[in-house]
């Protein structure tokens, strides 16, 4: 067991600096995880709760980041670090012998210009070889496999339920969403103990994503593009953890799949207004107009050479803050008793702080 609580930066602090609770989610035994993707935002933050709850860890880390600054913080948190890649099964088999519970979250962010392939390799081959090992592992009593609400893709002013027909409309969506079917198929075919979670928009300490965004509102270029009445869907880090805890809480939840989103849906405009509160700046009033932005922008990624990471506006980040994408968390709610606990300002703040705090804003 921890003796004191390890912060979000692998750094020593009383359990009373927690402003989320995390540490204090009760019915708990002592177990053995192991967790993928814990070099990233949502994976860090998990492999600190399961330690702050005493449970053991053991996080798959591939060698070309072993002794990368993301894996140094695991240390920090006292986890095991397995050095493997998802694409070799041989590397972490060894691993799962003598583990409870299984979180995948191994997972490649959406960026452009990224080729389709790489995201089929670790969101479909990278999922079907970990079940795989899986199968051959006698003690696993629960897989949490995070998936992603983009699955279902935009779902207009009405927030989708998890029954919704998917409409991914990019090869991250596309490929989450084929790793999600196959491992529903999977547990299904193996008796496999697996609940799907899917994630909405998540932001807070440790989120690199999105801190393009609060950089441009506070610098003043950011522009709301079209009406600004297009829907989002945020939901706070810590709330997304205790989502995914509560997903192997519930035996009942085995074989379904959970949205995780924050209290509502908000407009983009207000979200980006929320942001510029907490930033202590005010939102510019002008507007760019939707199709001529993108048209624009299509132009300029048909240039020679242009590489569309580089690219401050593309036609996919114009998508995303024109197209509502909005879920319903009631399947949660009922099934798991899950309640995100932070709203949207206070989480907005946190992030806001540890952005300064880094020195990144």
């Amino acid at each position: 067991m921890l003796r004191s609580r390890i912060d979000k930066h692998g750094k020593r602090a009383t359990r009373k600096d927690s402003p989320s609770g995390l540490c204090q989610i009760p019915g708990l035994m002592t177990t053995t995880a192991f967790v993928t993707g814990g070099t990233g935002f949502i994976g860090q933050q998990l492999v600190r709760a399961l330690r702050e709850q005493g449970h053991e860890v053991l996080a798959l880390v591939r060698p070309a980041s072993f002794h990368g600054s993301a894996a140094e913080r695991l240390r920090a948190l006292e986890a095991k670090l397995v050095p493997g890649d998802l694409g070799n099964p041989c590397s972490f088999r060894d691993a799962l012998r003598g583990v409870d519970r299984v979180f995948h979250l191994a997972g490649r962010l959406f960026a452009p210009g990224i080729a389709a392939e790489a995201y089929e390799q670790l969101h479909v081959e990278g999922t079907h070889n970990l079940l795989t090992a899986c199968q051959q592992a006698s003690h696993i009593e629960s897989i949490v496999h995070c998936s992603t609400t983009g699955v279902v893709g935009p779902t207009g002013s009405t927030p989708a339920a998890e029954d919704a027909r998917p409409r991914p409309s990019n090869d991250y969506e596309r490929t989450k969403a084929e790793g999600e079917q196959l491992a529903l198929r999977m547990a299904r075919q193996h008796n496999l103990p697996l609940v799907v979670a899917r994630p909405a928009l998540v932001y807070g300490p440790g989120d690199l994503h999105l801190l393009g965004w609060f950089r441009a509102i506070q610098r003043g270029y950011y522009r709301v593009i079209g009406r600004g009445d297009s829907l989002l869907h945020p939901i706070y880090i810590d709330d997304v953890v205790r989502g995914m805890l509560k997903c192997t809480q519930v035996p009942a939840a085995l074989g379904r799949v959970y949205h995780l989103v924050g209290e509502a849906p908000v407009p983009i405009r207000d979200l980006a207004g929320a942001i510029a509160q907490a930033l202590g700046k005010e939102l510019s009033r002008w507007h760019l107009p939707a199709a001529p932005t993108w048209g624009g922008a299509a132009l300029v990624e048909a240039l020679p050479g242009v590489t569309l990471s580089r690219l401050p506006l593309t036609r996919s980040r114009i998508n995303f803050m024109t197209q509502s994408r909005a879920y319903s968390g009631d399947r949660a709610r009922h099934e798991l008793g899950f309640v995100p606990q932070i709203d949207l300002q206070t989480g907005l703040q946190h992030t806001v702080a540890w952005y300064r705090q880094e020195g990144l804003l």
